[in-house]
């Protein structure tokens, strides 16, 4: 009781003026707000079909929930409504066709949840990875609904462990009925704040990922015959500081090579700058009838210059995944910024893997490295000695290969478990 005083008299008022500031200075912000009531006003009255609601927070924990509303949607006459905190999240998915409605969490005000759990009705909500709100989970506990969170990890901050914000996160989470763990350590942290159905499991994206390289393998974005038997670098997610080690005439001029930059963000800033840089350290400029480089977007138009160039640069976003599929190695971008950027899609390729030095924020990236998969990377030197003594050692390649392939094999179906067991609620 106590705690609810607290949070809705003291921390709700503070948390109205950062949303205040908000509309006033965050385009984004402004935007979720403006279609937060217009979306759930597009909710129809609920019908005799059941309704789940899928709560994320983003796009990447919306991946995280596709693999279970698809077993679900497959096998159950139901309704799917799917709901986010942030506007690229939301935006980005409208035309997901296994959602049947999508909307913004509202303001965490007992008023507005009240009017958003009266218009959705679901019977069950899946929070995914570690969105939750406090009146947003008393609010559903009140009402009986039976919930679940899914590829609970660890959350970030530090404000579960003050002692009244950590009494508050305790209430919070002790009225889920049921969270699977993402993975042990995420499992012993919950196991010390939680008293109800705890369950280890792994990460849902695990079996989106897999079902992804399925497809790229039967839909390659490029024939991987128009690279001569060259081995193939994938620089995915790529910042300056990942392409300097590339940048190197040694890497760049040798013709076993062929490194496909994938920056993260290719602004024209970005791609000139690469270019540059390419030109540069490239013995190519004197060579007339080779180009050191082609952009994806010119390769994919016009396939005569297929077997006249060095390296690719990709020019567009949303290609990464599928690029996989045609790699024999993939170095893996923000080892030097705020760290590394998934490492599990090229793993699940069954890729040797290689980043920068940050990849604490990983806990992928961690076990791969333990696994021997992931080499952390820090100078050109150190680069060309990976390429050379393990990538271009076909046996020790291989064997790495398939532990890398195998990190996501043996932590599959995890989707299956959780969806038999919302079937079973429902």
């Amino acid at each position: 009781m106590m705690l609810n005083i607290i949070y809705n008299f003291i921390f709700i008022p503070i948390l109205y003026s950062i949303r205040f500031i908000l509309l006033l200075t965050n385009k984004k912000y402004k935007l979720r707000e403006r279609r937060c009531n217009e979306l759930l006003h597009l909710i129809p009255e609920k019908s005799n079909k059941k309704r789940i609601l899928f709560h994320s927070a983003s796009m990447g924990e919306f991946e995280q929930a596709k693999p279970i509303i698809e077993i679900i949607k497959n096998e159950l006459d139901i309704e799917v409504i799917a709901s986010f905190y942030s506007p690229s999240g939301l935006e980005n998915q409208l035309n997901y066709k296994y959602a049947d409605y999508f909307v913004y969490l509202p303001f965490d005000s007992k008023n507005k949840i009240k009017a958003y759990f009266d218009k959705i009705k679901p019977e069950v909500c899946v929070i995914v990875r570690y969105e939750y709100w406090f009146n947003f989970i008393d609010q559903m506990s009140k009402l009986n609904i039976k919930s679940m969170l899914v590829a609970a990890t660890i959350p970030n901050g530090t404000y579960h462990t003050g002692m009244f914000t950590r009494a508050l996160y305790r209430s919070t989470i002790n009225k889920v009925d049921t969270i699977y763990s993402n993975d042990q350590s995420s499992y012993d942290f919950y196991k010390s704040v939680y008293n109800n159905e705890l369950i280890i499991s792994s990460d849902t994206r695990f079996d989106r990922i897999l079902e992804k390289v399925e497809s790229s393998k039967l839909k390659p974005i490029i024939s991987k015959s128009i690279f001569n038997d060259r081995f193939v670098i994938i620089l995915g997610s790529s910042w300056a500081e990942d392409e300097e080690l590339f940048l190197h005439k040694n890497i760049l001029n040798d013709d076993r090579l062929l490194i496909l930059f994938v920056p993260h963000e290719p602004t024209p800033f970005h791609l000139n700058s690469l270019i540059v840089n390419i030109n540069k350290y490239s013995s190519s400029k004197i060579e007339e009838s080779k180009l050191n480089y082609i952009l994806l977007s010119e390769l994919l138009e016009n396939k005569t210059k297929s077997n006249k160039f060095k390296h690719i640069i990709v020019d567009s976003i949303g290609k990464l995944l599928s690029l996989y599929s045609i790699a024999d190695a993939a170095y893996i971008g923000g080892g030097f910024g705020a760290g590394v950027h998934s490492v599990t899609e090229p793993a699940g390729y069954g890729l040797a893997l290689a980043t920068g030095p940050k990849m604490q924020n990983s806990p992928d990236a961690i076990n791969l490295r333990d696994d021997g998969c992931l080499e952390i990377i820090k100078n050109t030197k150190h680069l060309e000695n990976w390429i050379h003594n393990t990538l271009f050692k076909k046996e020790k390649r291989i064997l790495i290969e398939n532990k890398s392939r195998s990190y996501l094999i043996d932590r599959k179906g995890s989707s299956y478990i959780i969806a038999n067991k919302i079937k079973s609620i429902m």
